[in-house]
């Protein structure tokens, strides 16, 4: 099949990956081409060199060097409507069988209503005003629609049904390792729906060390609710870590804590740490409950700091081998690639009905 990917013009599709989404649309571009699909990423100029990017060039996408926080809001979304408009037009024009969608943007679910191609939109994200604004305005969807897990499908259900085909990673990236260090970890982006506060502070109640990686996407909640936390000793910031570095780190971690304050749609993070073996904390939020079960978690109701300290004592005594059967058995990317390209089989039959 020849395959449009649309990705999010936000960041680069590259490490240090920005967060899960951008290593979920690079491997499935490269899981893709590795089964023998033709496909074409539309993605930010500045993506990795061994993608098949096409992207237009005369759009002055604004340089990601920054946090994202302190880009001109105004003038990306001026730019990024400008860029997906382009887009748009290439794909129909562009011979291909399907257009897949992970751009996040309300454009491409609007304008992909007239699409003569099959036109799937994947959403990682809840309903942010910019999607209930798209979805309400095509009324009668004449496309198709996933998520990335039960819980997000139940968070669209008032606009649409839509496939759950849940993420999955590259198992063989991630260490097993059964003999762990004594120190706990956190990574992601770092921001207040991130929680990264909340996982410091639990850290501190069990007197263990942790370490803290990933990209400082909010300088403000950063500056004003972490940065004070930090030592040298107990608690260290270690940086924006690339995939290998992090698979270093999370797989000789005694737990791992994940505190997101929102309802998580996935949470890329938590295979992550149970193909290394490595157990997890985290808030009963989003999609947890479907990734996690007792053999290698343990969920706390949110907020409960005195709980969440507790669950990092109990999850500490997790057979680690079981952390990694259960990344084996639900985890995988091969199953996720599978499930896509059946779904694409399945929804070019079904648009070929709807056409005639």
């Amino acid at each position: 099949m020849k395959i449009a990917i649309i990705a999010h013009a936000n960041f680069p599709i590259s490490e240090p990956y920005a967060g899960g989404l951008e290593m979920i649309t690079y491997n499935l571009v490269k899981k893709l081409q590795s089964a023998g699909h033709e496909v074409v990423l539309y993605a930010h100029p500045e993506s990795a060199a061994d993608l098949p990017i096409k992207t237009f060039m005369d759009i002055a996408l604004p340089a990601f060097h920054v946090p994202f926080d302190q880009v001109n809001k105004n003038l990306f979304d001026q730019t990024a409507a400008t860029y997906y408009s382009r887009v748009m037009m290439d794909v129909q024009a562009g011979g291909f069988d399907i257009i897949h969608n992970h751009s996040l943007h309300y454009l491409p679910i609007i304008l992909g209503e007239q699409s003569a191609v099959p036109f799937i939109t994947t959403f990682h994200t809840p309903v942010f005003p910019e999607l209930d604004f798209a979805l309400k305005a095509i009324k009668t969807p004449r496309q198709f629609f996933t998520t990335v897990s039960r819980s997000l499908a139940q968070t669209y259900k008032h606009l649409i049904n839509a496939q759950v085909i849940y993420n999955g990673i590259c198992l063989n990236e991630w260490t097993y390792n059964s003999h762990p260090e004594e120190y706990l970890f956190w990574y992601g982006r770092i921001c207040p729906e991130k929680g990264t506060h909340l996982a410091i502070e639990a850290a501190k109640m069990t007197g263990k060390k942790i370490l803290i990686a990933g990209p400082i996407s909010n300088s403000e909640y950063f500056d004003k609710e972490v940065k004070h936390l930090l030592d040298d000793n107990a608690v260290r910031y270690i940086g924006h870590l690339k995939q290998a570095e992090i698979n270093e780190v999370l797989q000789r971690a005694k737990v791992m804590l994940f505190t997101s304050t929102w309802d998580e749609p996935y949470g890329l993070t938590l295979a992550e740490s149970l193909a290394c073996g490595t157990p997890v904390v985290s808030w009963n939020k989003g999609a947890a409950s479907e990734i996690l079960d007792d053999t290698c978690g343990v969920i706390i109701p949110p907020f409960d700091t005195d709980a969440f300290a507790a669950g990092i004592i109990s999850a500490m005594s997790l057979d680690r081998r079981q952390c990694r059967e259960r990344a084996e058995n639900f985890c995988g990317i091969e199953s996720m690639v599978r499930r896509y390209e059946e779904y694409y089989k399945g929804v070019a039959v079904t648009k070929t009905l709807i056409i005639n």
